[in-house]
């Protein structure tokens, strides 16, 4: 096995911990006895193992920080084909100032490698944090990947990317900040977690969970705290629980474009127990999915929508509280040529300031029952069919009719339906 690490790490600190590691080249560019540390210019390593021997590798930065020399213009670490890798705190500095992180340069970046765990890491000021890359024709899974305790902030695109064909992946108790992205995966990944992290400020998407040309499944986003950092479940993905998290200040989307991916949506979605709050126009998207169950949600909405359903099958919406300060608690409507079908909004709350606290268009097969309207009421506009509404406080059951009574004398009470 013959494995290339390219690094600006100590070489003193590389002949301790790993003897077997023969580095070819080695500059000193900057020495600082202050909290600055020391700057390395690029360094290559070679090291070669028998094909029956475990590839082991354990690094103990401790305290250390070490910065990208000027110009250097590649990875600051990298490792290929390699197994049993452990990195243990330290800072990185990329340096992006004095290198070019147009070419997505990685702090970390490890391809078609197994057993892998990083914890405590500060990585910032560069392109990517830590990139974990698969066999990108999917002939081969890899897999046991553990993010943890780690610290990404300043970079121009990911914290931490899981990239295609990839299983058993974790990240939990990491901070990203103004970041691009701050988690995610995509194209054949399973059995992916991201769980009690927070995400701040990321100009993208704080968690994205993707299948864009190979099916994702599996994926767990769990007790998560993003803060102007949207959440995207995109494209062909199943499998999705996104459980107990907070979104402040930003949406959450599951979706698909029609145009873009025909017949490639998300699929068994389960959304629950989370807490969408403060800002942005529309809080919950769920575009061209299905068999998605969204219960026992807030959602709050600062401008026009809480919850915006386009062109879903087989969606339940279940004792969920929805409010908004403008349009509509909850829109059901097509996307583009694709009707919603097959809705049930149960046992949820509503209220808005706007329009109608339950809007529904171009849809086949919905029923709206035992909600709490709170104040506007429900809507059903063009292209609606089979709409079941039934037990809905605060709304009328019946728009219009007669209410008939009979008996032989001896019936004193009769029911009447709400609204007649």
């Amino acid at each position: 096995v013959m494995d290339i690490v390219k690094t600006v790490l100590s070489l003193l600190l590389m002949f301790l911990l790993y003897p077997f590691i023969a580095p070819a080249s080695m500059q000193i560019v900057e020495e600082d006895p202050g909290a600055t540390g020391i700057v390395w210019e690029y360094v290559e390593m070679e090291k070669t193992v028998s094909p029956d021997t475990v590839d082991t590798m354990y690094l103990n930065l401790s305290e250390a920080y070490l910065k990208l020399g000027d110009s250097v213009n590649d990875h600051m670490f990298y490792a290929e084909e390699a197994t049993n890798i452990e990195i243990i705190r330290g800072k990185l500095d990329g340096n992006k100032a004095n290198n070019d992180t147009t070419t997505c340069y990685c702090l970390l970046l490890f391809v078609n490698c197994d057993n892998l765990k990083i914890r405590g890491v500060e990585m910032f000021n560069g392109a990517y944090g830590i990139t974990i890359q698969g066999d990108e024709t999917g002939g081969v899974m890899h897999s046991n990947f553990e993010v943890t305790g780690c610290y990404m902030h300043d970079l121009d695109y990911d914290g931490l990317y899981y990239k295609t064909y990839l299983e058993s992946c974790k990240a939990g108790w990491n901070y990203a900040k103004s970041v691009k992205r701050g988690f995610a995966c995509d194209d054949g990944c399973k059995a992916v977690k991201f769980a009690h992290n927070v995400v701040e400020d990321a100009s993208f998407w704080g968690i994205e969970a993707a299948g864009l040309n190979a099916e994702s499944e599996d994926i767990t986003i769990k007790d998560n705290t993003l803060i102007s950092a949207p959440l995207s479940v995109y494209a062909q993905i199943a499998n999705v629980r996104v459980i107990s998290n907070h979104f402040e200040n930003c949406s959450v989307q599951i979706h698909v474009e029609d145009d873009k991916m025909p017949g490639k949506e998300p699929k068994q979605v389960v959304f629950a127990d989370n807490t969408i709050d403060v800002g942005g126009s529309r809080k919950l998207i769920i575009q061209n999915a299905k068999d998605v169950i969204v219960a026992n949600n807030y959602i709050y909405s600062s401008d026009y929508y809480g919850l915006d359903v386009l062109g879903r099958v087989n969606v339940k919406i279940l004792n969920s509280r929805i409010k908004v300060d403008k349009w509509y608690s909850i829109r059901v409507r097509a996307s583009g040529y694709r009707n919603s079908s097959n809705i049930e909004i149960k046992d949820c709350t509503t209220e808005t300031v706007g329009d109608w606290d339950i809007y529904v268009e171009n849809t086949d097969i919905i029923t709206i029952k035992r909600n709490n309207i709170l104040t506007k009421g429900i809507y059903l506009g063009a292209g609606v069919t089979n709409a079941e509404i039934k037990n809905n406080r605060g709304y009328a059951t019946e728009n219009s009719g007669t209410a008939t009574f009979s008996g032989d004398g001896t019936t004193t009470q009769f029911s009447i339906a709400h609204g007649l």
